[in-house]
């Protein structure tokens, strides 16, 4: 399937694709425009100086600009797939209630009793590992919100503390990363 592209109504030196793809059309050729990742999974890119996210920028691309109180709603869910067939704009509340994003959110809580936690000391050294977020949370007193916000932000930097204890930096862990 062949990409179709249209201006956007404000931007005008961009277009967006229909399967998702966004140019700059600030030079005599066309640049593809190259987007980052958030931590939740949402594709973002500087256009004229202002951050814009993708899945807003498509929909408006071919539908106009989006009416005060919606939202755009990834309908499969997935926050990367910012194909035109795969948004709609819609009402906050009928967002949060998609089926499919539900469906996601209840996967990621049951899954935090399978994630293990390590503690670490300044040095990197391994100080516990902890079977579960459960056992850290009786122990080391962190949050089920902390643990849940490590989940939804999809352990994205394996490596990087969710958060500091007393010196000690607690992060989620596979016992792979560690040399014991």
């Amino acid at each position: 399937m062949e990409e179709i592209f249209k201006k956007h109504p404000v931007y005008t030196d961009y277009e967006g694709g229909n399967l998702g793809t966004i140019r700059s059309l600030r030079r005599m050729n066309p640049k593809i425009m190259r987007p980052s990742t958030s931590p939740k999974g949402y594709k973002y890119f500087n256009c004229a100086g202002k951050t814009m996210l993708v899945h807003r920028f498509i929909y408006e691309c071919f539908n106009g600009v989006i009416p005060d109180g919606y939202e755009i709603d990834h309908i499969d869910g997935n926050p990367a797939d910012n194909s035109l067939e795969n948004l709609r704009a819609v009402s906050h509340r009928v967002n949060i209630n998609n089926p499919i994003t539900i469906k996601h959110f209840k996967e990621a809580r049951n899954n935090i009793d399978k994630i293990r936690v390590g503690t670490y000391n300044l040095e990197n050294s391994i100080i516990t590992i902890y079977p579960s977020y459960r056992e850290a949370e009786r122990v080391l007193g962190v949050s089920r919100e902390t643990f849940i916000r490590m989940i939804e932000e999809g352990l994205s930097k394996p490596k990087t503390p969710i958060t500091e204890l007393a010196g000690l930096y607690v992060f989620p862990c596979d016992i792979s990363d560690f040399n014991i």
